[in-house]
């Protein structure tokens, strides 16, 4: 029975490292093909992946040193946008990453806001600090990922 399990979960992660070896080269292929020309897109691709393995160093070290937590997140975020080719978009979407995940773990002093507002019974501005909230974690998010 636990030979069962180990072996079924053995091939769970053959499976999943099969999916995302896939996914990482058809994400670094599309990415390069979106580039356009030949000549252009060595160089722009080269120097997204320069400044990317220049700045990742600089920003873990200050994510680290602010907080633990922090630096994880930064750590995930960076390999996500590094695995799917998301660098390629821009040359500074590690600074970019770097300020989408400072801002989303600041804004989770907005849910504490709208929390103590209810509790004072101002509940249309707590809607309306808990919608902010949701709305700039949403905006944080899409920031950590490369799509802004």
């Amino acid at each position: 029975m636990v030979q069962d399990a180990s072996s079924r979960l053995g091939e769970f992660i053959k499976w999943l490292v099969h999916w995302y070896a896939d996914t990482v080269v058809v994400s670094w292929h599309r990415e390069f093909q979106k580039l356009g020309n030949r000549d252009k897109k060595w160089v722009w691709g080269g120097l997204c992946i320069l400044f990317t393995f220049i700045l990742l160093p600089i920003l873990t070290k200050e994510a680290f040193s602010d907080s633990f937590l922090l630096g994880l997140s930064l750590i995930w975020s960076s390999f996500l946008a590094i695995s799917f080719a998301y660098i390629l978009r821009n040359p500074l979407l590690m600074i970019l990453i770097y300020v989408g995940v400072v801002f989303g773990r600041e804004i989770m002093t907005f849910f504490t806001t709208a929390k103590e507002e209810a509790t004072r019974g101002n509940i249309i501005g707590a809607l309306i600090v808990f919608g902010l909230g949701v709305y700039l974690i949403r905006w944080a998010n899409r920031m950590k990922r490369g799509e802004i």
